[in-house]
């Protein structure tokens, strides 16, 4: 640690935080305010009569916007105790957190694009069992931050670390080995990456951001207009399949550009470092993203693909970590682009065994898409209904059809691409349509197994096997009963058998 900085006495941000939390929570109010912003724009009798009134009250906003941040800049102070890190932070309100080192499971270094701009950096930490899972220090020097991450990992390995563990380091360390590089992925395949991504998200978007305008928009025009806006695009919309079949086009062809774009932003320049206890992951452009994998606090392994990624010979790796609550995919560690080679490598490094294994499995029963048939029917009455009333019958009609066919189509591949799979060591388990994800536990990380049937499940012979570890749950769906009463007991014989540590 550099000899100027001594994190026992409160320290403050870089005075550049100011600007940090004034920009950031001024595009947060510009974005829950935005339709307020446009009324100069679209009403000429505020233009002409209330401009000064709507400038004074928007300066004077931003002025004590401006304050707000500055205060909250001089209240907001961090040091480290004897057992703990602090935090002093609020401005009306004052308050001091302390989050016991305990409970620190990850420490990362994030750069957004206003950061970078400012020359700063976010430390990031994640906490088990608080209240909130994440710590954010918006505003540090990299050299301050990379200060403090260094102490405070010094610090958990002195309170976390076994003792075979910590021979294992000593070893480690006396061989002085170099960081190795598991993966470094370039533009190629960052490109590959982003082709054979989910661009269901990118559509996503694009409804939000069509159903937002829209409703700032019906507002404004009912506001000043005398006309309906629904009567207007009533009117002005052509009731042709070749129009909706435009749309249609258009929205998978925006949805994909989208997706291609946030998931090369995102991951760009992605590498993964091989450390002594574990890997490093750094990746991102508009937002720089340095985030560690404990080998001893991986609970779960996810292995996503898909037939384009099958083609490209890539899949997508999701590593789930200890927590106190459940883990949800924004928390999940990702890496992108990984072939078979390198995926190999970090399972191996992460759990100390090879992946090649033989499981016994048990299988999702096809009655389960009896289940699925109603979110079917659900979903072409949610398309169809809308296209039956305002544009066609005929229009309805063709986009029910594909929609009833496609929802049932994924309820299909659903069901028979979801399983469960045990041996002595893991347990495997199968779930996706298209998209396909094989999930792997370590029987001595799971925290507990359960069978549970219900009152239809008990005729047929079926249940639901609840898998629980420290990064969340696990459920299937309809296997049958006897195999999901052998996998339990199995399982939980394995685990009072095993002295490996589950954290």
């Amino acid at each position: 640690m550099s000899e100027e900085l001594n994190f026992r006495s409160p320290q403050r941000q870089s005075f550049k935080g100011v600007f940090v939390l004034f920009i950031t929570d001024l595009l947060k109010n510009v974005r829950q305010n935005f339709i307020v912003l446009l009324l100069p724009f679209v009403n000429e009798k505020i233009r002409t009569d209330y401009l000064w009134i709507f400038l004074l009250i928007l300066s004077s906003l931003l002025l004590f916007q401006f304050i707000y941040s500055y205060k909250s800049y001089l209240n907001y102070q961090f040091y480290i105790k004897k057992d703990a890190l602090c935090l002093d932070h609020g401005v009306f309100k004052k308050s001091n957190l302390e989050i016991p080192f305990y409970r620190i499971q990850n420490i990362s270094i994030e750069q957004n694009i206003i950061q970078r701009i400012l020359g700063v950096v976010g430390l990031k930490i994640d906490t088990a069992g608080a209240k909130s899972s994440e710590v954010r220090i918006k505003a540090l020097s990299e050299m301050m931050a990379n200060d403090l991450k260094r102490e405070l990992v010094e610090i958990k390995k002195t309170i976390d670390v076994p003792d075979e563990t910590k021979k294992n380091t000593t070893v480690s360390t006396n061989q002085g080995t170099e960081p190795e590089h598991v993966l470094k992925l370039g533009f190629s395949q960052l490109l590959k990456v982003g082709i054979s991504s989910n661009f269901f998200k990118g559509i996503g978007i694009i409804f939000l951001v069509l159903t937002s305008t829209y409703d700032m928009l019906s507002d404004l025009f009912n506001v000043f207009y005398d006309d309906d806006l629904n009567d207007e695009l009533y009117r002005s919309i052509p009731k042709t399949l070749s129009f909706t079949l435009f749309m249609i086009f258009f929205i998978l062809i925006s949805g994909f550009i989208i997706t291609m774009a946030s998931v090369m932003f995102k991951y760009f320049n992605l590498s993964v470092l091989n450390r002594k206890e574990g890997f490093q992951v750094n990746y991102g452009l508009l937002k720089k993203e340095n985030k560690f994998i404990k080998t001893q606090k991986t609970q779960i392994i996810e292995r996503e693909t898909n037939p384009i990624k099958k083609f490209f010979d890539i899949s997508n790796v999701y590593v789930s970590q200890a927590s106190s609550s459940r883990v949800n995919q924004k928390q999940k560690i990702g890496i992108v682009g990984v072939n078979d080679q390198q995926f190999h490598k970090i399972f191996q490094t992460l759990f100390k065994t090879d992946i090649d294994k033989q499981f016994y499995v048990a299988r999702t029963d096809i009655r389960y898409l009896i289940r699925s048939f109603w979110f079917q029917v659900l979903m072409t009455l949610l398309f169809g209904l809308p296209t039956y009333f305002f544009i066609d019958p005929v229009v309805a009609f063709v986009i029910g059809s594909i929609i009833f066919i496609a929802v049932g189509m994924i309820n299909y591949l659903t069901v028979i691409k979801s399983y469960v799979g045990y041996d002595a060591l893991f347990l495997k388990i199968g779930s996706g349509s298209i998209h396909t994800k094989s999930s792997y536990i370590p029987t001595h990380k799971v925290q507990s197994i359960s069978v549970r049937q219900s009152i239809l499940q008990r005729s047929s012979d079926l249940s639901d096997l609840i898998i629980n570890t420290a990064a969340g749950s696990k459920k299937i769906n309809f296997i049958p009963y006897d195999k999901a009463i052998t996998i339990m007991n199995n399982t939980n014989y394995n685990l009072h058998q095993t002295k490996e540590e589950w954290m």
